[in-house]
Formats: C-alpha cells, sequence, structure tokens
C-alpha cells in the first residue's frame, strides 16, 4: 500500500527511504518480471532434429582403421620380433620406420576411443622396438629418443606392461653406453612399474643383474638371478630361446644367458659357465646366430677367467663365434668380443688368440654410431 501511495506522488528516493521503502531503481514491475521468466525459460531458436542427432551418432563410430587393421599390425610386431633374430637392426630398422610413420598417419585421422588406444600402444611398441635396434647399432642418443616417445605414449595410455618393457630398453642402452648405474635405476624403475608382471622377469635379469654385475655387487647379481628364475616359474613362458626383442617373457634359456653374462662381469667362471652351458644347450637349437655368439663369448670368457685359463680354446670358441656374426654384427657382440680380445691379452703371441683380435677389429661400427 505504502509503496504505490510512494509512486503516485513520485516520492524522491530519499523520502522512500525515511519512510523505509526500496529506491526507485531497485523495483521491478510485474511485467519486467514476467518478460525476466520468459527470457531465461525460453528454448532455443533452433533445436537439433531426430536426423541431425542419428548423424552425430553415426560420426562417433566413424574410423579410419578397421579391426583387422589393428590386428595386422599385432601380427606384423611379432612377425618383426622373430625376424630381428636373424634379419638385424640394419636390415630391419627400415622397415619398422615404415609401420612407425602409418601409424602416426592413421593417428592424425579419428577413431573410437578404443581404436585410438590400440593405436597408441602399436606406435609405442613400435618406437620401442626401434629404440630397441637403434642401441644395437651403438646409436645410443637415437635410442633414448625412441625410448623417450615410446614411454610418453604408453604413459598416455596407462600401459604398465609397455611401460616396464620400455624401461628395460633404457637400461640397455645405458648399459652397453657404458653408464651402470643409469642402467641400474632405470631397471629398478621398470621393476616398479611392471610389479609382478612377466616383464620384471626381463628387467630383473637383464636389467638389474647385469648391471650389478659391472658394479662388483655379488649379494645383488645372485638376488636378481634368482628373482628371475623364480618369477619365470610363476608366468608362462615360451620355450626354447625366445626372441631377445620380443614383448613376450623372457624362456628360461634367455635367463640363464643373461645370468651368465652377469657372472662374467663379477669375474666368477664356475656360476657364468654353469649358466652359459645351459643357455647353450638351447642356444645352439635356435635360429638366433646373435644368442649362439654371445653365448659363446661368454664362455670363451669364463676359460680365461677360471684358475687353469685355456686360451687357445677360448679363442676358439671366440672366432667361431665371430664368424658366424661377421657379416651382420651388433653392439653386445662387438663390445663382448672386444672384452674377451682384452682379457687375451696375456697370451696375444698365441697364432688363435691374434686371429681373435683380428677377427674383432674387423667389427667396424656402422656409418652414423656414436658411444
Amino acid at each position: 500500500m505504502f509503496e504505490r501511495v510512494a509512486d503516485g506522488l513520485d516520492l524522491p528516493d530519499r523520502a522512500r527511504m525515511l519512510m523505509g521503502l526500496a529506491p526507485r531503481g531497485a523495483v521491478q514491475s510485474p511485467e519486467a518480471s514476467r518478460t525476466n521468466i520468459v527470457e531465461q525459460t525460453a528454448l532455443p531458436e533452433e533445436s537439433d532434429s531426430v536426423e541431425e542427432i542419428g548423424q552425430r551418432i553415426e560420426t562417433l563410430g566413424a574410423s579410419n582403421v578397421s579391426t583387422a587393421v589393428l590386428a595386422h599390425f599385432d601380427v606384423l610386431l611379432l612377425t618383426m620380433a622373430d625376424e630381428y633374430e636373424w634379419a638385424g637392426p640394419e636390415k630391419l630398422a627400415p622397415r619398422v620406420l615404415r609401420q612407425r610413420r602409418r601409424v602416426q598417419n592413421l593417428l592424425e585421422g579419428r577413431q573410437p576411443p578404443r581404436q585410438r588406444e590400440r593405436l597408441y600402444e602399436i606406435a609405442g611398441r613400435l618406437s620401442g622396438i626401434l629404440g630397441y635396434m637403434a642401441v644395437n647399432t651403438g646409436r645410443f642418443g637415437l635410442a633414448r629418443a625412441y625410448c623417450l616417445e615410446a614411454l610418453h605414449t604408453a604413459e598416455l595410455v596407462g600401459h604398465h606392461d609397455l611401460t616396464a618393457w620400455i624401461g628395460g630398453t633404457q637400461s640397455l642402452c645405458e648399459y652397453y653406453a657404458g653408464d651402470y648405474r643409469a642402467a641400474l635405476e632405470f631397471a629398478r624403475e621398470g621393476r616398479r612399474v611392471g610389479g609382478r608382471s612377466a616383464q620384471v622377469i626381463r628387467l630383473a635379469v637383464n636389467g638389474e643383474a647385469r648391471a650389478l654385475g659391472r658394479l662388483g655387487d655379488r649379494a645383488g647379481v645372485g638376488r636378481s638371478v634368482g628373482e628371475a628364475f623364480d618369477l619365470a616359474e610363476q608366468h608362462p613362458v615360451p620355450d626354447g630361446m625366445s626372441p631377445c626383442i620380443s614383448f613376450a617373457p623372457y624362456s628360461i634359456a634367455r635367463i640363464a644367458a643373461n645370468a651368465a653374462t652377469a657372472y662374467v662381469s663379477l669375474g666368477e667362471p664356475g656360476q657364468a659357465r654353469e649358466y652359459a652351458d645351459m643357455a647353450a644347450q638351447v642356444a645352439d637349437r635356435s635360429p638366433s646366430m646373435w644368442s649362439r655368439c654371445l653365448v659363446r663369448l661368454d664362455l670363451a670368457t669364463a676359460l680365461l677367467l677360471s684358475h687353469s685359463p685355456d686360451p687357445e680354446q677360448a679363442a676358439v670358441l671366440g672366432i667361431e663365434a665371430l664368424t658366424a656374426t661377421a657379416g651382420n654384427p651388433i653392439e653386445s657382440v662387438r663390445r663382448r668380443s672386444h672384452e674377451l680380445v682384452t682379457r687375451a691379452k696375456p697370451w696375444q703371441q698365441i697364432g688363435p688368440v691374434t686371429e681373435l683380435a683380428e677377427a674383432s677389429r674387423a667389427l667396424a661400427l656402422p656409418t652414423g654410431a656414436h658411444r
């Protein structure tokens, strides 16, 4: 009532406020209130049609990659792991690189979330393989870059198994680059991520045990080797000599071969020969020339480390190993053959030892390799 009187007399705001009324600017007419309500609740000028919603549903599932293509990539990765054992990085790397670029082109298109996640995983695996091969051509800088790319890709999709595998490859890179502390740290970080997965087998024996061997930690080597064999009993591991570049678990023979290398580094010929003999029984029947070569090089070094060294037999084993891989050597073969020749220097006047040194010198690094 007082509001209507004040409006009728056109009282100024000061007089209205003395009467306990709100200023005129704060009062909203009923018509204005109704207009605001209409504005707030009004529907959009133009709503979607049922057909337009259907078109959006259709594009949600649009993809430039099929289930068959993804399955083919899986087959391709398995095939490449097997081929690496005889083709080597120089022949295989260009093919893997073409596939990695192919996946990158696919990722620039559109896919549903699950297909895109699978493409990220495949991209990470291909980058990881390229990193591994770069290690075995002595290109450590390139290997580190590929591993970082693979790691980032795996982490984007939360693929812990792949992340652990990449940690093993980073450890491998630093091992052959001569940074054994870094190799150990990468292996331990991989084990932390991998938990109790089958990838931890490789991390324990190829990563930890071999780095600890270089660092002279006997107890650590024994512990890591033992854990690798224990884990192999808890997971279905392949028979024979598993491919070194495979994403599958290490086989028992592959574990033994890595254990032999760790004990060679410790200067313990007895255990080195025990594990090398175990690996050789399988490696000699496998298609992997590098596995056969590396096991022989470890056996040869163990012969020189024994209390009664046999330099002639060691040299024969070394020559046999290097002859088999002369046309297609890898960094691990170069490194171990050089170490064998260095240990054999006290007997360099013996004919086979001289031949071994010449065979080792013939293993030149590829163009563009960096230590």
